[in-house]
């Protein structure tokens, strides 16, 4: 009896070590199949690309991409050039173009020769002289005022800073001159380029006064 069951335990070992010796070989045969598959994959993708790679360059791929934009931008095109001076520009309600003096309701000046503009100014643009009023020492007026535009950063400090809302800025851009001493603006092409501008500089100001 001790005789057969040594056998057949013997036989079991043999067998289970044959399975797993199969099972070896065949797990063996899976991963180099695989293998086999994907150095398969890999060539056929790099030929693949290649192949793609020269079909691009014999029809010039790349090109014909680029002029895919630039014909559709001449298909659909629009054209954005002003014929200026025939037609101009909207400009934005805060545009800050030329400086302005302004007068009151009944044409005085609204200017009282503070000079807090020129001590706001960064770039010393303006130049004020003040005087009293004739009669009146209690109250000064601006007798010479000037504004060197060519100096000018356009900032609006200078109007934030006025107390009386005597500077404002215009949307007047067109100032091209040949001789730059033309910039040179006294005290009376202020006040007329104010009296030019001023129903739109009221326009502006009502805008803005919810937020003042």
């Amino acid at each position: 009896m001790i005789k057969e069951k040594e056998v057949t335990q013997g036989s079991e070992r043999k067998g289970n070590r044959a399975e797993s010796c199969m099972r070896e070989i065949d797990g063996q045969l899976v991963s180099g199949q695989e293998r086999i598959l994907m150095r398969l994959r890999e060539r056929l993708a790099r030929r693949y690309r290649g192949f793609t790679a020269w079909i691009k360059l014999i029809t010039f791929y790349e090109l014909a991409v680029g002029m895919k934009s630039t014909l559709s931008h001449l298909i659909h095109y629009k054209p954005i050039t002003l014929q200026y001076p025939h037609e101009k520009r909207v400009l934005p309600d805060n545009y800050r173009g030329m400086l302005a003096l302004l007068r009151y309701d009944d044409g005085t000046e609204k200017c009282v020769g503070c000079d807090l503009c020129e001590a706001a100014c960064p770039s010393r643009v303006i130049a004020v002289v003040s005087a009293e009023v004739p009669e009146e020492p209690t109250k000064r007026y601006a007798r010479e005022y000037s504004m060197d535009m060519t100096r000018c950063l356009f900032c609006g400090l200078c109007v934030q800073a006025c107390p009386v809302d005597a500077l404002a800025m215009t949307k007047e851009y067109e100032w091209a001159v040949y001789d730059k001493r033309d910039l040179l603006l006294n005290k009376q092409q202020l006040l007329a380029i104010g009296d030019r501008f001023e129903a739109e500089i009221a326009e502006r100001r009502a805008a803005d006064a919810p937020y003042r």
